[in-house]
């Protein structure tokens, strides 16, 4: 409903820019004002096309930023649960044994490469968006889609970041 409300909007501001531009414009010297319009006719079209075909990859890049927000909500109880568990060992360390010991130390080794991985796609994902705006300016559409991808993919990584965060953290509770 809300695409459809979009581009109905869309359209009828462009017909209205270019309603107005026509009105009011003075005529060529050699009166050909019906191909310029025609002109602009077809870029506003090519730019509705376009619009429509980069929707899903919008909607692709909302759905996982909620996705993302979820694993981090579940990543957060699951860390408070990791370090409730490592402060019952550290409370009982005459139990703890050298392989549940070596065992945590591997587990956090791992931990820390993932963050190191989570803040690797950071970087990527601002540089793209930066791009994103640039070839709107300029109107380089190939270049748009491209990125898009490019956030969507980064996306995609951190998510399974996440997802192997949460894992470790489960396999530091059952330890």
């Amino acid at each position: 409903m809300k695409k459809k409300l979009a581009i109905i909007l869309i359209v009828a501001f462009a017909f209205t820019l270019f309603g107005a531009t026509v009105a009011y414009a003075a005529p060529n010297d050699n009166g050909n004002q019906g191909g310029n319009m025609q002109d602009r006719i077809d870029k506003a079209q090519e730019r509705l096309a376009f619009l429509e075909e980069i929707q899903p990859l919008i909607q692709q890049m909302t759905q996982n930023r909620g996705q993302i927000k979820s694993l981090k909500t579940q990543l957060r109880e699951q860390i408070k649960l990791a370090k409730a568990h490592i402060d019952g060992l550290k409370g009982d360390i005459d139990n703890v044994t050298d392989e549940q010991l070596a065992q945590l130390t591997q587990l956090k080794t791992q931990l820390q490469q993932c963050r190191v991985d989570l803040a690797q796609t950071n970087p990527t994902m601002t540089q793209q968006r930066q791009q994103i705006r640039t070839a709107r300016r300029n109107r380089n559409y190939d270049t748009i889609k491209a990125a898009y991808g490019k956030v969507i993919s980064a996306q995609q990584q951190r998510m399974e970041t996440l997802r192997q965060m949460i894992q470790l953290n489960e396999q530091i509770c059952q330890i």
